[in-house]
């Protein structure tokens, strides 16, 4: 069994909610055939307040076993064997092998490494225990088969469940690591662009000094050493950012807000893109427009891709504080409601950024991608 190195990783979702619900359903099936009357074969004969003690704790073992796996697991296999030794030897298996099944799915899901095949044994324990109690000259020994294979194919369900979580969560965190490079590499070539800029304005500043003004020329120099050294160290942190083909690519120009007008303009195959602008656009920081420019290509690249749309709208919104983006189709959002997997990485990182918010939803007739994006009253 494959390993992370984390041995209980707790379940997200609803699922706790669920296990506690089939607990409570056992539960009181199990009450009903030992204080009413049997419901599956033999129900649970035997001493009545015994074994509704025993059930009390097999179902709080159930409702717990999702935040406590192994011990869980322990103590509802050692609750299957206290019933099988308190009551009458013929009895029924149905809330027992169900609550197995459960158990061992949960317990895969959940739980890796030595705890879990610990866990395991103590099911199949447990239930070897009681089918041994519970034997009568009625029953076979391969009645005990069925009931090991479905908990055998429980343990495997959740085996997978678990490894395919692990694999969504190492694709995720890999699109994650790629975008923040990406973005380290784009937000270098600003950097690296301003500092540049600041050099060469400090030489052309330098060279019309008159020579009696030492201390002013020797400030100049000072800036334009220090220039020289921040772009050599800059250019190193890209070396370590950037490995194989990347590394040999030619740098490219930074796209900007009025180029996308070109972007929208796609390849001329739908969905047909309709941009509009809103307030009074300004002049924003290069990282911030190449931040906006990047998140409007990421959304339009899944509408194209995914949403099987005829028309999408892109509105910016220039306000006094922040810079508002929207991004809307006609397509299936509704019907597929996922459709945003890498894009979206791109989009919630860039976003973080700079400190921004983002909401992702369906509409009636499509998807929205709606981005603020501070802009500190930049002008």
């Amino acid at each position: 069994m494959r390993s992370t190195g984390e041995d209980h990783v707790p379940a997200a979702g609803p699922t706790a909610g669920f296990t506690v619900l089939v607990g409570l359903v056992l539960g009181g099936l199990a009450l009903i055939e030992i204080w009413v009357q049997p419901i599956f074969q033999t129900g649970i004969p035997g001493p009545r307040v015994p074994l509704t003690v025993l059930v009390a704790i097999m179902v709080t073992a159930l409702a717990s076993h999702e935040r406590w796996p192994l011990a869980g697991a322990a103590a509802f296999s050692g609750t299957v064997v206290a019933i099988g030794w308190v009551g009458q030897e013929d009895q029924s298996a149905f809330e027992l092998a169900l609550g197995s099944l459960v158990v061992a799915y949960t317990l895969a899901k959940t739980t890796a490494g030595p705890r879990a095949w610990i866990g395991a044994g103590l099911l199949f324990g447990g239930f070897l225990g009681w089918f041994w109690l519970t034997y009568t000259a009625d029953d076979r020994p391969d009645d005990f088969v069925v009931p090991a294979l479905l908990i055998s194919a429980a343990w495997y369900v959740g085996r997978e469940v678990r490894h395919h979580r692990q694999r969504a969560a190492s694709v995720a965190a890999a699109s994650v690591e790629e975008e923040r490079s990406r973005i380290a590499r784009e937000l270098h070539d600003v950097v690296a662009h301003g500092v540049s800029v600041m050099g060469l304005q400090a030489s052309s500043a330098r060279a019309g000094l008159p020579p009696e003004l030492v201390d002013q020329r020797a400030t100049l120099e000072a800036i334009e050493s220090l220039g020289r050294a921040t772009l050599e160290e800059l250019h190193r942190m890209l070396g370590v950012l950037r490995s194989g083909t990347d590394h040999a690519a030619p740098v490219q120009p930074l796209p900007r807000l009025d180029q996308l007008a070109n972007l929208c303009a796609g390849s001329g195959t739908p969905p047909v893109v309709r941009l509009s602008v809103e307030g009074h656009p300004r002049n924003l920081s290069t990282g911030l427009e190449l931040s906006a420019y990047r998140i409007v290509q990421e959304a339009l690249t899944n509408v194209r891709r995914h949403a099987n749309a005829e028309v999408a709208w892109v509105r910016l919104n220039y306000l006094p504080d922040t810079l508002n983006i929207e991004v809307a189709d006609d397509g299936d959002g509704s019907a597929n409601p996922v459709r945003f997997g890498h894009g979206l990485v791109g989009i919630r990182e860039r976003v973080a950024l700079h400190g921004g918010s983002l909401v992702v939803d369906p509409t009636a007739h499509g998807y929205r991608v709606q981005v603020v994006l501070p802009t500190g009253g930049d002008t």
